[in-house]
């Protein structure tokens, strides 16, 4: 697997998106700011550096989402391998959104 340094440009892209606030904001937990970008489809999974894959969120929002994976997966904070990334995820800004009906 190769370590590919991510694109300035897309960094720039996510905090810009978040506007100065976790995108997170998970309720009892959040701190607020973004400090940190997580990728939702993890790395050593083939996650790459996208805007769709990644969330700015707090430190602790972070340590969170790792401790819980059950429910970040859910909430598609974390992807698995064989789905792609899509933007939103269904938790953003502390609100779950309902599944879309087809």
């Amino acid at each position: 697997m190769s370590k590919k340094r991510m694109p300035p440009e897309v960094a720039e892209a996510v905090i810009d998106r978040a506007d100065g606030w976790c995108e997170a904001l998970i309720p009892s937990v959040c701190t607020g700011a973004p400090e940190q970008l997580h990728h939702r489809q993890l790395r050593k999974q083939g996650g790459e550096h996208t805007t769709d894959n990644l969330v700015a969120i707090c430190a602790s929002c972070h340590s969170w989402i790792h401790a819980h994976p059950r429910w970040a997966y859910r909430a598609g904070l974390l992807v698995k391998s064989f789905n792609t990334p899509v933007f939103p995820p269904a938790f953003y800004r502390g609100v779950m959104r309902e599944e879309e009906e087809e």
